[in-house]
């Protein structure tokens, strides 16, 4: 069952991302209730000098994509023969196409509009077509590979087809092509009438999401663009699951009573006190260029929490500097308030324990996790704020060379408010620093001969402020110390950044692709199975198609920064 679910989710994915605006009782945003748990939608087409940068893109991995599928597939014949078909008629469609070829081959639309929403838990997909012949004929497809006909049936004069599955759990896949606005969904197969033609689209929501303008108030409040808006509100989940009230909770836990027993009507409170400590999560487009895509995902927070991580400074000196190093990674660590925080939720949780029969082991996990972040408080871990690791040089040896080990060049900045107590920890466990003295004035000291000749005599330098202590190693990284120990902090709330730009990116790339390559080849030598041998060879293929993706990359950034709303994280990558 759960792999049938997974095989349709990525059926709506591709039918997403084809169709990736004005108001209009028949565009897919009007038939989405306003409390529907779930969203993904557009609100306008692409630009196509953009869609066809992206697609460009999309090609390079598209053959790996689908020669993926294909390893899936034959795994899964002999457990499930009808999902591996119908896997198999989604890698057709792309193989040796490029993805427009393959959205046009469908008969989808790259500049219609679609929504992928919760009818309910249910999920329904509404999206456009640009030839109506050419999706039937991919429908066909799938039944033909599935060996069986979609069956007939007719609702207020409109006709729909569906096949009913599932051991268990009844449930319904229906499809509907209306001149050329088609809807797939997942329903139970006893849905009622009035379900079937708000799936149908044959009668709208007492009140839709683009009568509130929902989706539009939240992409201009987090910055999304309107060509991928997306949303999970976790708010309207409470009163869906506990108590079966939601068709699909009901039919999916038809046949499990032991499950069922678990989420009694009196959940939905249990339920309802999480989600306001998590309210939503929604996920958009912040920058669509050819040659640059953002991504941005934020998390809503309960306002205790948020202003509790918004606050936070963990002093690390040149976050939001733009002479970041080719890897630089900075990992925010403030012990003191993310223990405070844990405690508190711990805390609440001891004093209203969760009643709910699915929930009542948290009580217990809740008590454990306490016990665990009081152990932090001993310095000088109690005392740690940051990690920032910063490499300016990576050398991979190049194969057949005597040398194992990479040269490479970089620094480390350890933000505490103890920087003594870590030096004096690192100098017990190094015996060789413990001659070493540091002043607070962030000027780096060679580390002693005796420790760097166990290094190959590569040149390293330590230094120390009130709240930094710094590591370098490398030719010409003691100045770029010094300046670290001199830089501004970054701004406060920013618990994560990384930066890697292109060269280092395919270094890495080349490192893993080289390394998983030769590990699969010494399996095989070990080995007469000519599956495996298969399945090394395409292995090697993959790796080859990671290298050359990697080759079209300059820059990636990705930050994780807390204001007084949430947490968000945004991800940009600048490519050639």
């Amino acid at each position: 069952m759960k792999g049938k679910l997974r095989a349709l989710s990525g059926a709506l994915l591709v039918v997403t991302l084809a169709a990736c605006s004005h108001k209009a009782s028949d565009t897919p945003l009007s038939y989405v209730p306003d409390n529907t748990p779930y969203l993904i939608a557009n609100l306008k087409p692409m630009p196509a000098d953009v869609r066809a940068a992206i697609y460009k893109q999309a090609d390079q991995q598209l053959q790996m994509q689908v020669d993926q599928i294909r390893m899936g597939t034959e795994k899964l014949k002999a457990k499930d023969p009808k999902l591996a078909a119908l896997l198999n008629v989604f890698a057709d469609e792309f193989d040796g196409r490029t993805l427009e070829q393959g959205i046009q081959h469908m008969g989808l639309d790259p500049d219609g509009l679609s929504a992928l929403y919760g009818l309910g838990m249910s999920p329904v997909m509404r999206f456009q077509l640009s030839d109506p012949k050419a999706y039937e004929g991919f429908v066909a497809r799938i039944e033909k590979a599935l060996g069986a006909s979609l069956t007939q049936g007719t609702l207020d004069k409109v006709t729909y087809r569906y096949a009913d599955f599932g051991d268990k759990a009844k449930l319904r896949f229906l499809s509907s092509v209306q001149d050329k606005k088609a809807v797939l969904a997942l329903l139970p197969a006893d849905a009622s009438p009035d379900m079937m033609r708000m799936a149908l689209g044959l009668k709208h929501p007492d009140k839709s999401v683009q009568d509130t303008d929902r989706v539009e108030k939240l992409a201009d409040a987090k910055g999304y663009k309107p060509y991928s808006v997306s949303y999970i509100d976790f708010r309207q989940w409470p009163a869906l699951i506990a108590g079966e009230k939601d068709p699909m909770v009901k039919a999916l836990l038809a046949n499990a009573p032991e499950a069922a027993a678990k989420l009694p009507a009196s959940c939905e409170a249990d339920f309802a006190r999480m989600a306001a400590r998590v309210p939503m999560v929604s996920f958009g487009l912040t920058t669509v260029e050819p040659k640059h895509i953002g991504y941005r995902v934020n998390i809503a927070l309960a306002s205790d929490i948020a202003k509790t991580f918004a606050g936070i400074d963990i002093g690390l000196p040149g976050m939001d500097s733009k002479n970041a190093a080719p890897l630089d990674v900075t990992f925010g660590m403030p012990v003191k308030e993310f223990r405070s925080f844990w405690m508190a939720q711990a805390d609440a949780v001891a004093a209203k324990p969760f009643t709910c029969p699915a929930l009542v082991k948290l009580n217990e996990g809740f008590g454990k996790l306490r016990m665990a972040v009081q152990k932090t408080a001993v310095p000088p871990i109690n005392d740690l704020r940051g990690l920032r690791l910063m490499i300016d040089r990576l050398e991979i040896p190049a194969a057949g060379s005597s040398s194992k080990i990479p040269d490479v060049a970089g620094r480390v900045l350890i933000a505490s408010d103890n920087p003594e107590g870590m030096l004096a920890m690192a100098q017990m466990g190094v015996p060789a620093l413990s001659t070493m003295k540091l002043d607070k004035n962030g000027k780096p000291v060679a580390l002693p001969a005796d420790l760097t000749k166990m290094a190959g005599s590569t040149p390293a330098w330590a230094a120390m402020t009130d709240h930094l202590l710094g590591l370098a190693v490398g030719t010409g990284e003691e100045q770029r110390l010094a300046d670290d120990m001199k830089a501004s902090a970054g701004s406060t709330g920013t618990l994560l950044a990384f930066r890697m730009d292109g060269s280092m990116y395919r270094k890495w790339i080349d490192l893993m692709a080289d390394k998983a390559t030769a590990s699969m080849q010494g399996a095989i030598a070990n080995s007469d199975d000519p599956e495996a041998a298969a399945q090394a060879k395409q292995t090697a293929k993959q790796m080859q198609q990671m290298k050359d993706q990697a080759k079209r990359i300059d820059n990636v950034i990705e930050t994780f920064h807390a204001d007084d709303d949430g947490v968000t994280v945004d991800a940009d990558v600048w490519h050639h």
